[in-house]
């Protein structure tokens, strides 16, 4: 026997067809007719309620939480660190995990399992980091043009910024 199984990896609830007919809108009915229906069976994290997770009892629990979640910050950091299946989840499905969110955390080439909360955090921590590295540049940038406005050459805001003269240069003359 086959049994078609279909597994949304979505962010959005499941509104596709679930039978072969269904599939088949443009074939006439004498068509239909000589065909046999399969149902398929749908896995919709979108649709699930939380104890139905509980169901689960391989990591694809894990991987289907975390894409029912994905688009609530609050809800994913709680299931993080709530449930401890995350500290030590498989890494094909952190990989999963990883893909199908379009996160980009880190995953060690050569570990078996990842902890998906420091992994997590690795990401929180780039990117608090990668908004400094852009908060401090903007501050640089408008102090160049305030200093610009009082006067100053371009050689003194480049020594009073820490930016290059060319750099000055180009933000003065937009």
């Amino acid at each position: 026997p086959v049994i078609t199984l279909v597994i949304n990896f979505g962010d959005k609830k499941w509104d596709g067809p679930l039978t072969f007919h269904e599939m088949l809108t443009e074939q006439p009915e004498e068509v239909l007719a000589l065909l046999p229906d399969y149902k398929v069976f749908l896995i919709d994290p979108m649709a699930m309620e939380s104890e139905d997770f509980d169901k689960l009892h391989s990591s694809l629990r894990e991987v289907l939480h975390c894409i029912k979640v994905q688009k609530d910050k609050q809800e994913m950091r709680e299931l993080l660190q709530t449930d401890d299946r995350f500290a030590r989840l498989d890494r094909d499905a952190a990989m999963v995990i990883r893909t199908m969110t379009n996160t980009k955390f880190k995953i060690d080439d050569h570990s078996e399992v990842v902890n998906m909360c420091e992994a997590i955090q690795g990401l929180i921590n780039d990117g608090i980091a990668e908004g400094v590295v852009k908060g401090v540049k903007e501050e640089k940038r408008e102090t160049a043009l305030r200093l610009s406005k009082m006067g100053l050459s371009i050689k003194q805001i480049a020594q009073a910024t820490e930016l290059s003269e060319d750099d000055v240069l180009k933000l003065i003359q937009k």
